[in-house]
């Protein structure tokens, strides 16, 4: 728990740094577009077609 308040103290926040990659801006008509022409993709398809990654449990 001392580590846990030190870095609050040090940081001035609770919440975690963001880590690793980058946020991908992807094109919000196009992804409509293609949601609507593609009714049965998979997300891992559509994840190809943007140039991002999907995550799955």
């Amino acid at each position: 728990m001392e580590n846990w308040h030190r870095k609050c103290r040090q940081e001035l926040s609770y919440f975690s740094k963001k880590r690793g990659g980058s946020e991908k801006n992807i094109n919000l008509e196009k992804l409509e577009v293609y949601v609507k022409e593609n009714q049965d993709m998979t997300l891992k398809k559509a994840a190809q077609e943007f140039g991002v990654h999907s995550v799955t449990g």
